[in-house]
């Protein structure tokens, strides 16, 4: 399954039930502006520890502030356990990091 497929249905159904509008609201800005553009395009086991590293940096690189890469990281990472938690991947990804989002 493409991850652009599972993200947007796990934010419609499963994250709505979760969160208050506000956050909803908000998360959305990550998931189009952020998540998708970089990750969408790939299948869901394609997207290792190596990738989410390198969207960090690319985050980095165009000046975000380690905050908001870190909030868009906590938001990820609920992403991918849901995927894993459905049977999508057998391992998080966030698992294989060796750098937290801060340290990029």
């Amino acid at each position: 399954m493409l991850f652009r497929q599972f993200a947007i249905k796990w934010y419609e159904v499963d994250y709505y039930r979760s969160v208050r509008a506000s956050t909803f609201k908000n998360r959305r800005f990550y998931l189009d502006k952020h998540i998708l553009p970089f990750l969408g395009d790939r299948y869901l086991h394609e997207i290792t520890g190596d990738v989410i590293n390198e969207f960090y940096a690319e985050l980095k690189r165009k000046g975000y502030a380690p905050k908001t890469i870190s909030s868009i990281h906590k938001f990820l990472s609920r992403l991918l356990k849901s995927s894993v938690k459905k049977g999508y991947i057998e391992v998080h990804p966030m698992e294989e990091l060796e750098l937290s989002p801060r340290s990029h």
